[in-house]
């Protein structure tokens, strides 16, 4: 009768094992599958368009910011490429585009209205999420980061807040979550920084970088 016994425990035991080995590689195909990389190309929309284009009133609108300035033409001595991604309740929302840009009209000699446009050093071309670094600075004079963009943007960013959406803010960079001040986020080259308002959190997109990029 023990031996009957050990014997239904033993098995109950095996079982166990071998669900929970099973449940296990369910859980690391769906977390390998989750990790597909995503190939970025210029003039791509990467989701949700809430946002208008272009900076916000109290954005940038030609001053400097934080020590970026907007100049006529691409300043490329210092020239990196960064990528944002934001989701609010779980939906991924698209980062604008033009931000930084400036659309601007410069009088001709002869009195004309000449269209110029002007691009702050942190700026987006597109709703791709990529973030352009162009600067005849480089790092060692003055510091690119995610806080600056915001502010060039317009736009509040701090651990309780992105844009309008308000509430506990989880940040991942590079795919690993950080839990600092995420204003201080340097924008480093391919750098992958992901902000998330809201529930649920989902695990940050993995993105692979255009050519020349």
């Amino acid at each position: 009768m023990f031996s009957k016994y050990r014997r239904t425990i033993l098995g109950s035991f095996l079982c166990a094992i071998m669900m929970m080995s099973m449940n296990a590689s369910h859980v690391m195909a769906g977390a390998h599958k989750r990790q597909t990389i995503i190939q970025l190309h210029p003039g791509m929309v990467i989701g949700k368009s809430v946002f208008p284009n272009g900076d916000t009133k109290n954005g940038g609108q030609g001053q400097h910011v934080n020590g970026i300035q907007a100049d006529i033409g691409a300043q490329i001595i210092y020239h990196v490429h960064a990528h944002l991604s934001l989701f609010h309740d779980g939906q991924q929302i698209a980062v604008p585009q033009e931000i930084g840009i400036l659309h601007l009209h410069m009088k001709s000699p002869a009195g004309k209205l000449i269209p110029i446009t002007a691009y702050y050093w942190l700026h987006t071309h597109d709703r791709s999420g990529i973030i352009h670094v162009e600067s005849p600075l480089s790092p060692a004079h003055v510091q690119f980061t995610l806080g600056s963009f915001f502010d060039i943007w317009g736009e509040p960013l701090s651990s309780k807040q992105v844009t309008a959406w308000r509430g506990n803010v989880t940040v991942f960079v590079n795919g690993k979550l950080y839990r600092k001040n995420p204003r201080l986020i340097r924008l480093l080259p391919h750098e992958e920084i992901t902000l998330e308002v809201g529930k649920p959190v989902v695990p940050p997109p993995t993105y692979r970088f255009p050519p020349g990029f």
